[in-house]
């Protein structure tokens, strides 16, 4: 091994490494409860850019003195005494080999609750120490932690602030503890910080509150499938949505054609790592769609999507997920594709006549909503039927164009133009539901026009 770390020290170039790498396949092999030999294999996997997980996984099962002591065996700076044989290196003071844990998200101070923009966070952090951390738990639950300590889970805060409590246990047998006081900023303003005054919640929405808020699309279209039968208006659709709600309704919009699974996923961690409560997103989707009968489970199959392997189908339920993650008040899903609606198998929404506008208004855009307008139910849909563009989609952007009103709700978009054109003109019929488990609670999706001295679309 002493042969190895000096070569791994010399600035090795790419076929060193992979010597190396060969090598401590082959002692890993020969000798599979070697921790050491195990680490400085996983340090040169990392190098080579190859995963190392397993590596390093068996390094800490092994109990490596390297990783424990924190050696790099890739920098010149490490310490002679990594060179020593294990069994003579310095033992590990049990008294300091407590963990620490440190929360980077959501940020928190001790002593002090933090104000969350949703229920449904993610807690992230590491916990170090001197010996390897083997175990984390969120509120008794196991979560994943990696070889640097780094963790992460999901957690529902329960209504009027919440404790969340981190436990991490390593391989000394030493545990420490964090707990977190965290409070919704949606939940009642009557909560109040621990050891500190809260922020005032939320107040209710005005009217000139509801036309201030930034609005973004996620606009998706695919025709060209790889490994199915190509469309022909998908992407016409979302170019044309595109267009119009930037220059009618000044959204700012992401627009993705013939886009694999990789790349719209990627786009909706973005809105979760970008956008906040004073937000509405609205997705568009126009491709293929399926529903898998044993599993009773729909899906929207991206361009790289192929019907014989699931590996890169979108399962509506990941979808849901991730409105749940969005911190935007307000979220709709436009789904142009078979089988849309069973992406929600809820009751459908009552569709209502507004007795009095303002107040409509208001109180759709006080509650959060996670609302779902689809093309048609548990069924195959046209992908023609309005010219250059589906049935569905002439229908939406008629009703986006036309709609008299600067200010209204998409249940209203839905009930005045899409429902009874487009049953009218096709076998389908659209449905307009909430998305179950989604966070949603009684609001609506709300559009904006922009004033007509702006408006570039004639």
């Amino acid at each position: 091994m002493r042969s190895i770390r000096e070569k791994l020290r010399s600035s090795p170039t790419r076929d060193d490494l992979e010597d190396l790498f060969q090598r401590l396949k082959h002692v890993t092999g020969e000798c599979p409860n070697d921790g050491d030999a195990w680490y400085f294999r996983a340090k040169v996997e990392q190098k080579l850019g190859r995963s190392f997980n397993y590596s390093m996984n068996q390094a800490q099962k092994n109990r490596s003195q390297a990783l424990r002591d924190g050696v790099d065996p890739l920098s010149s700076s490490t310490p002679a005494s990594a060179d020593r044989p294990s069994q003579t290196a310095p033992a590990v003071n049990d008294s300091d080999s407590e963990p620490r844990i440190e929360i980077i998200s959501p940020p928190v101070s001790r002593g002090q609750s933090a104000r969350i923009k949703t229920c449904q966070i993610t807690i992230k952090g590491q916990a170090v120490g001197r010996s390897t951390i083997e175990r984390v738990t969120i509120n008794n639950t196991r979560v994943e932690v990696d070889a640097q300590g780094n963790f992460s889970g999901d957690v529902n805060l329960k209504p009027g602030g919440d404790s969340v409590k981190v436990m991490a246990t390593n391989a000394a047998g030493k545990s420490a503890s964090r707990d977190l006081a965290l409070v919704c900023d949606n939940q009642s303003s009557s909560t109040v910080a621990t050891n500190s005054t809260s922020a005032a919640s939320p107040s209710a929405p005005t009217l000139g509150s509801l036309v201030t808020v930034k609005q973004y699309a996620l606009i998706i279209g695919i025709n060209n499938y790889r490994h199915l039968g190509k469309l022909n208006t998908a992407v016409n659709d979302a170019q044309e949505v595109a267009r119009v709600l930037r220059d009618l309704y000044g959204f700012e919009v992401k627009l993705l054609t013939d886009a694999g699974r990789a790349e719209i996923v990627t786009a909706l961690n973005e809105y979760q790592q970008r956008l906040d409560e004073r937000t509405r997103l609205l997705i568009y989707y126009a491709g293929h769609g399926i529903f898998d009968k044993t599993g009773e489970k729909a899906y929207w199959l991206p361009v790289d999507a192929d019907k014989n392997n699931d590996v890169n189908w979108i399962m509506a339920d990941e979808v849901t997920v991730k409105l749940k993650r969005i911190p935007s008040r307000h979220v709709l899903i436009v789904s142009d594709s078979c089988y849309s609606g069973a992406m929600s198998r809820d009751t459908a929404t009552g569709l209502t006549a507004p007795a009095e506008r303002s107040r409509y208004l208001l109180k759709s855009g006080e509650g959060m909503s996670r609302v779902l307008m689809a093309s048609g139910g548990n069924e195959p849909v046209s992908d023609s039927g309005g010219g250059a563009h589906s049935v569905f989609a002439a229908a939406l952007l008629r009703g986006l164009r036309e709609m008299k009103e600067p200010v209204f709700t998409a249940e209203e978009l839905f009930r005045d133009y899409i429902l009874e054109w487009v049953t009218g003109r096709s076998d389908q019929k659209p449905e307009y539901n909430q998305v179950r488990n989604s966070g949603h609670e009684g609001g609506d999706f709300i559009f904006v026009r922009r004033p007509s001295s702006e408006n570039p679309v004639k």
